[in-house]
């Protein structure tokens, strides 16, 4: 007897008498399991049962039982592509978002359909419940926003169903992330969207109506030069309060106050397998620890110096975590507050290519990753000690800051760190004098952009004004040496400029126009002197002297265009072919 594994993604117990058998009907084999036939984009967590959902491009829908190992429930969609998932929190139903734009309610124990809604013109890529079951959110890659609510029907006040209320294009760009606030009623319900046209939208669910449809709330910029990738509301991010983090693809995280929507602390988030496409926080159950502490205890027994690690992974009490998943290949942790500690998370190698979704159990002891192309669905067991004690071995402080310059504390940078803040706070207490200076140990704000800017980070000034807003907001009007060294780490880019990142900007200024010709000089000039943060004359004239010698491009270049090699190569001073 043997088994045969199939193109279709079937495995079939096949006996060797049946090859003899003259009945087409035993000639069939017994089928132990199906499979994903296709990319497998969706999974869903049940809120209080060890189940998951998941579904594929081939239409396939399965219900598991994660700790069984068994599949309870199959169902195929004929002619549709299933791409995303949501149970409801009391765990009664199972939405799923298609392709082609329809989204289907389905009883989540029978995966009988309940309802069915066509209100898109491209794939459902995010769903989201709100907290109290009573509103469902979908977005689409039509860019809008769509919001549905069970209520009284309109027919038949006495029967409850769902219905559309309303949709809304609020972003110019693809919808990125959808996110409910965790508030356990109606009333303190929130809806936030964030899309790559860096906005972060919030919808007025108070005013949401039949007639009046989907209401926007506010509206506000979140980004200069990145896009956000993922978003979520997360308890103990920053505080005891809920916050909503966002993540870019600058491998940054944004920690944003829930009342104002305006960013609170800016961390640099983990910087493998690319930016981060999925945020879940980790549900917190109270037997989590013991139950890690005894499967630690279990494998102490079995491996040497069992008795040097007794003490570890002993971590702070009720520390919470979120789990992420990056563009390529890493799936991991990160334990909160954010702060920037890079020895607070972790990451390892989930899939050979993209993660496509993640999602944890209700008690947070398993976490499931989808491998998308692979069609794979890995289940992994989380022992969250394992983090705690490599944070506390790593370092706290501002040591662990240190540790990541090149060099570390006793590194050339760190010392010409050092060196720039003392003259910052000779700077702000005045150049011209011969009268005694008192030296505190700290900096105004009003000096953090130049010190950037002299450490080798050149931030915006909304950017400067963000990172002084920021601080001020616990009420400082300064900072000592530690709290810079945590500001330049979080906030200088994770990853050097490129001459391909300078080439997209010069095509962002139109200068390729698809046929590769340069920009005209007099066009970037007038560009960079009327265009964002506007350069003043006598600044541009600083900044070329500064870098080539001269106070203006026509000196430096003998040529009425430009191209971002030549700009690379004479203005930057970068080397063919190397980056910054």
């Amino acid at each position: 007897d043997f088994i045969v594994g199939t193109a279709g993604a079937l495995i079939v117990a096949c006996s060797s008498a049946m090859f003899g058998h003259p009945s087409l009907e035993a000639r069939r084999g017994t089928l132990l399991v199906q499979g994903q036939e296709g990319a497998v984009h969706g999974l869903a967590a049940h809120p209080a049962l060890p189940r998951f959902a998941s579904t594929c491009g081939a239409g396939l829908l399965h219900l598991w039982d994660f700790e069984e190992r068994r599949l309870l429930l199959l169902r195929l969609f004929d002619g549709l592509s299933g791409y995303i998932l949501a149970f409801s929190p009391d765990g009664a139903l199972l939405a799923v978002g298609f392709t082609n734009g329809t989204l289907k309610l389905l009883s989540a124990t029978s995966l009988q359909e309940l309802h069915t809604f066509r209100n898109f013109k491209g794939c459902v890529r995010h769903l989201c419940f709100s907290a109290d079951g009573a509103w469902l959110a979908a977005a689409a890659t039509d860019r809008a926003v769509a919001l549905y609510r069970f209520g009284p029907n309109a027919t038949d006040p006495e029967k409850h169903a769902w219905e559309l209320i309303g949709r809304h294009r609020a972003h110019a760009g693809a919808v990125t992330a959808l996110a409910f606030s965790t508030g356990e009623d109606a009333a303190s319900a929130r809806l936030i969207s964030c899309g790559e046209d860096r906005m972060l939208c919030e919808y007025d669910l108070g005013r949401a109506s039949v007639q009046d449809g989907l209401q926007l709330r506010k509206r506000t910029r979140l980004e200069q030069t990145a896009a956000p990738t993922a978003c979520a509301w997360v308890k103990n991010a920053l505080d005891a309060g809920p916050s909503l983090v966002v993540a870019n693809d600058a491998y940054k995280l944004r920690i944003v106050a829930s009342d104002s929507l305006v960013t609170c602390r800016t961390i640099l988030g983990p910087t493998h397998g690319g930016p981060l496409l999925h945020l879940r926080p980790l549900p917190h159950d109270p037997e989590l620890a013991a139950a890690s502490a005894e499967l630690r205890a279990e494998l102490r027994d079995d491996r040497p110096g069992k008795e040097a690690a007794d003490g570890a992974g002993a971590g702070p009490e009720g520390a919470g975590y979120v789990a992420y998943a990056c563009e390529d290949k890493v799936a991991g942790l990160v334990r909160l507050p954010l702060d920037g500690n890079p020895n607070a998370s972790m990451g390892l190698i989930a899939h050979p290519g993209e993660v496509s979704s993640l999602v944890a159990s209700p008690d947070g002891r398993w976490l499931i990753t989808a491998g998308g192309s692979d069609a794979s669905i890995h289940l992994w067991r989380v022992d969250t000690d394992a983090l705690d004690a490599a944070a506390t071995s790593g370092g706290t402080g501002a040591d662990a800051f240190a540790a990541q310059l090149d060099g570390g504390k006793g590194g050339p940078v760190y010392s010409e760190l050092v060196d720039y803040f003392c003259y910052a706070e000779l700077r702000a207490l005045g150049e011209e004098t011969t009268e005694e200076r008192h030296l505190t140990g700290r900096v105004p704000l009003s000096e953090i952009g130049n010190l950037l800017r002299a450490c080798g980070h050149y931030p915006t000034e909304r950017e400067v004004d963000d990172i002084v807003h920021e601080v001020a907001a616990g009420g400082a009007d300064s900072v000592d040496f530690d709290s810079f060294l945590r500001i330049y780490i979080n906030h200088r880019p994770a990853v050097g400029i490129s001459n391909a990142s300078i080439a997209a900007a010069f095509d962002a200024l139109g200068a390729n126009n698809g046929g590769g010709c340069p920009i005209p000089t007099s066009e970037l000039l007038r560009v960079l002197q009327s265009h964002g943060e506007a350069i003043a004359p006598d600044d541009l004239a600083q900044c070329l002297r500064a870098l080539c010698g001269v106070s203006s491009l026509d000196e430096a270049f003998n040529a009425d265009c430009l191209d971002a090699k030549a700009f690379a190569e004479t203005v930057l001073g970068f080397e063919v072919g190397v980056d910054a």
